[in-house]
C-alpha cells in the first residue's frame, strides 16, 4: 500500500523551497499537485517521481531554461531509473552511476566505464571491488584505483577495512555506521566531528543487551580506580590501614 505523506498542519507552504522538495520522496504528492513549482533538474534525483519524469520527457514543450530540464547526472544517481538509463546509454553520466546501488547489473557489463574512485562508495559493488583489489593497478594516481578513503564510508567494506587497517581513513570511517565496533577498538583513531554525524553512536536502552553492555562497563571503570583515596569508598574496611 502507497503511503499518502501530507505536510504537517503548522508547516506553511509558502515557506517550502522547491529545489529540495523536489529531491524528496515523501513530497511526491505534493509536488504532483504543484507542477509548475516543481525543479526538474533536482526532481531527477528522486526515485519516487519516475511517473513524473517519464511524462515530463515526452513531453513536446521545451524546457523554460536549466532548471526546467531532466538531469541525467541525477537519473544516472537514482536508483529508479535503471531502465531509462538503459535506454538511453548515451546519456548516462558512468561517474555518477558507478554511486547507484541499483546499478550493478549495468556496471557489471560494462566494467570499462566504472569509476572505481565513485564505485568505493557502492555498497551494492564490494564483490567487484575485491575483484579489483586482487589486481590493484601499478600506476600512483591512478583514477581506475579503489579509493581507500571512500571505501571507509563503505558500510558494506567493513571486512576490508579490517584486513587492510593501514589503508582506512579514520575520518570518513568515524561517519560509517557499520564501523562502530571498529571504532570502538580504536577510539585513539576517532575523528570525533565525523562521529557526531554517526547515527550508530546511539542505541535502543530498551535493550536488554545495551543495559548489560553498560553496566559491565561501569564495573570495568570502577575496578580501574587506583587512588587509595578512592579505594576507601569501595572498601570502607581497609580505610583506617590506608590512614594509619
Amino acid at each position: 500500500m502507497t503511503i499518502c505523506y501530507q505536510a504537517r498542519k503548522w508547516i506553511n507552504k509558502n515557506t517550502f523551497d522547491w529545489a529540495a522538495l523536489s529531491r524528496l520522496p515523501e513530497a511526491i504528492h505534493i509536488l504532483e499537485a504543484n507542477l509548475d513549482k516543481i525543479v526538474w533538474k533536482y526532481i531527477s534525483y528522486n526515485p519516487a517521481a519516475m511517473h513524473l519524469i517519464e511524462a515530463k520527457l515526452c513531453s513536446p514543450s521545451k524546457p523554460r531554461g536549466d532548471l526546467d530540464k531532466i538531469d541525467w547526472n541525477g537519473l544516472s544517481s537514482n536508483p529508479a531509473a535503471i531502465y531509462l538509463l538503459i535506454a538511453n546509454p548515451d546519456k548516462i553520466n558512468w561517474k555518477c552511476l558507478s554511486r547507484n546501488p541499483a546499478a550493478i547489473s549495468l556496471l557489471e557489463a560494462n566494467l570499462d566505464k566504472i569509476w572505481w574512485n565513485a564505485l568505493s562508495c557502492n555498497p551494492a559493488a564490494i564483490h567487484l571491488l575485491e575483484a579489483k583489489l586482487r589486481s590493484p593497478s601499478k600506476r600512483r594516481g591512478d583514477p581506475n584505483k579503489v579509493n581507500w578513503n571512500n571505501l571507509s564510508l563503505n558500510s558494506a567494506a567493513i571486512h576490508l577495512l579490517k584486513a587492510n587497517t593501514d589503508k582506512i581513513d579514520w575520518r570518513w570511517l568515524s561517519r560509517n555506521p557499520a564501523a562502530i565496533d571498529l571504532l570502538k577498538d580504536n577510539r585513539c583513531r576517532i575523528n570525533w566531528t565525523e562521529l557526531s554525524r554517526n547515527p550508530a553512536i546511539f542505541c535502543d536502552y530498551n535493550d536488554s543487551t545495551n543495559k548489560m553492555h553498560d553496566l559491565d562497563h561501569h564495573k570495568s571503570c570502577m575496578h580501574s580506580i587506583s587512588n587509595p583515596l578512592q579505594s576507601i569508598y569501595l572498601e570502607p574496611v581497609k580505610a583506617k590501614s590506608i590512614l594509619n
